[in-house]
């Protein structure tokens, strides 16, 4: 079964979140798994939903 990956904008959605803070958070290495598609500053994340779960289960803590 192939995972479900999200653009930067849908998680910030899905999370209730800016968009900054889920760059801040890629940056930081809170989505284990996300990666870049492109080369280059302006390039696109993608986020398996594996790494949102565990970034939840890591907030709720």
């Amino acid at each position: 079964m192939i995972e479900q990956r999200y653009k930067v904008a849908e998680v910030a959605q899905m999370l209730r979140e800016s968009k900054e803070h889920i760059y801040r958070g890629l940056h930081r290495g809170w989505f284990v798994g996300a990666y870049k598609i492109g080369g280059g500053r302006t390039s696109d994340w993608r986020i398996p939903e594996s790494a949102i779960e565990a970034y939840l289960e890591r907030c709720q803590r």
